[in-house]
């Protein structure tokens, strides 16, 4: 069976640990792998996510990609799209405060 390419991505935070503050940070996890199915994909991707210390807060969306669309996708997407060609799965992060500043 052909391995399909998907792109994911959930809402993620870095996993606590004792000698950091409690302000989580919160990040956009974007992660495009290449799976059978979406069920294999998301268990992939989830992986992925864990392999970097990171917990899962919500899934918000799945979605295959068609050949088609690879050469439209922009920069970021075009090399995290690379990287999983080669690895099999690659991870993209965009961090953001979980509180906003002016609640700190």
């Amino acid at each position: 069976m052909n391995n399909l390419p998907f792109f994911l991505q959930f809402t993620v935070r870095r996993r606590a640990t004792p000698d950091q503050d409690n302000q989580a940070h919160k990040a956009l996890a974007t992660v495009i792998v290449f799976a059978a199915n979406d069920v294999t994909a998301r268990s992939r991707a989830g992986r992925l996510i864990g392999a970097n210390l990171l917990e899962i807060e919500s899934f918000d969306r799945i979605q295959r990609i068609h050949a088609s669309r690879v050469p439209t996708l922009d920069k970021v997407l075009r090399d995290l799209f690379s990287k999983a060609e080669f690895f099999g799965g690659a991870l993209h992060l965009d961090f953001y405060p979980a509180r906003p500043f002016d609640q700190r």
